[in-house]
């Protein structure tokens, strides 16, 4: 699915969202209200979310997602947690936002994963790669995450180390596209014309 150019939230659900491209939504690029959201792109291109990217107001599972907030906003996060969530092996970019890449959204004691996600360019006065604290102790795990906070650390950032985080996301997108044109072979009888 594509969801786009749009002043309200882009998805508001309480199940799965998977393989969908959702940008240029003015309020909430995935309001997620318990369930699954994986496989997404959701970025700003011209526009900016006036909250998170994706946004879990209930236990969510938040997997391999790429967001990119490329306008420089106050405040603009990339996924925001609340309850208790699983959120590994996203990718999450700023342009220098004062943000959040992800962060619990309310005070209280929840138990998260944060695991192997890299997130990259909160550089803005008072931005975060992750807060899961907001006012409580913190129960929970966080690993293998890779935080470049800094856009103007990117020099000292080892040029492979960068190229090959920009390769995955690219390669990443371009296996899900492909799955999408397998299934509409198999339904097609592999007719390419059709496809």
């Amino acid at each position: 699915c594509e969801i786009e150019n749009g002043t309200a939230g882009g998805v508001d659900v309480a199940g799965v969202v998977i393989n969908c491209t959702i940008h240029n939504v003015g309020y909430i690029g995935l309001w997620l209200k318990g369930g699954i959201a994986r496989n997404n792109f959701i970025y700003t291109d011209g526009a900016t979310f006036q909250f998170n990217a994706i946004y879990c107001t209930a236990a969510s599972i938040v997997q391999r997602n790429i967001v990119l907030l490329e306008e420089a906003a106050d405040d603009q996060d990339g996924i925001g947690l609340a309850a208790s969530s699983l959120c590994d092996n996203n990718s999450i970019w700023s342009n220098a936002g004062t943000g959040m890449g992800i962060h619990q959204l309310y005070s209280g004691i929840y138990i998260h994963s944060v695991s192997n996600n890299i997130v990259s360019g909160f550089s803005g006065v008072g931005g975060y790669g992750i807060k899961l604290d907001n006012g409580n102790s913190f129960a929970g795990s966080i690993t293998g995450n890779s935080i470049y906070n800094c856009e103007t650390d990117f020099a000292s950032v080892d040029d492979f180390k960068l190229t090959n985080w920009i390769e995955r996301l690219y390669i990443e997108r371009l296996e899900r596209k492909s799955k999408d044109i397998y299934k509409l072979l198999e339904v097609s009888k592999n007719d390419w014309e059709a496809v």
